[in-house]
């Protein structure tokens, strides 16, 4: 008795297993590729935005073509690559993530790091110099002071005879 169950359990969870294992191909959506796709109508959008917000025929073509391809049971890699082959790389949404496509995921991050390194050097400069006082004298400006010394001396003299 103890047995039977078992085996009726195990049968039911290896059954469990296959429905929820069924091929990728089932488990995707259109809406799924169309995502990832980009309209070829020019009005760069994805090919999901741009259905939904205008009567697109290049769109509806997109995504008719992503649902037959779907339901010949081909996976979400399958459906893209064919797309891709259709109608060459810009077809995708994002670059992809190889060869020298690599440089535009790369290169607005660097571009940032570089602009905020540049602002901290910058910064960095202009409180150091005033960290180290905002007016040092030198050999020159001594004299300066020394003239400006008399003129002072000679101002404090002319107020004392104006008071009276």
């Amino acid at each position: 008795m103890l047995t039977q169950k078992i085996k009726s359990l195990s049968i039911s969870i290896f059954a469990m297993l296959f429905v929820f294992s069924i091929s990728e191909a089932f488990s995707i959506t259109t809406s799924e590729i169309t995502q990832q796709l980009a309209c070829t109508c020019g009005c760069n959008m994805v090919v999901s935005a741009c259905e939904g917000t205008m009567e697109c025929t290049a769109a509806k073509n997109i995504t008719d073509k992503a649902a037959e391809l779907i339901k010949k049971g081909q996976n979400r890699d399958e459906i893209i690559q064919h797309f891709v082959r259709t109608y060459g790389e810009r077809i995708l949404a994002a670059p992809t993530r190889k060869g020298f496509n690599l440089t535009a995921w790369i290169l607005p991050f660097l571009a940032i790091l570089l602009a905020a390194g540049g602002i901290y050097v910058f910064l960095d400069c202009c409180m150091s110099s005033k960290k180290e006082g905002s007016y040092k004298p030198t050999a020159g400006n001594n004299k300066h002071s020394e003239e400006d010394k008399k003129y002072l001396q000679q101002f404090e003299k002319e107020l004392k005879a104006f008071d009276l």
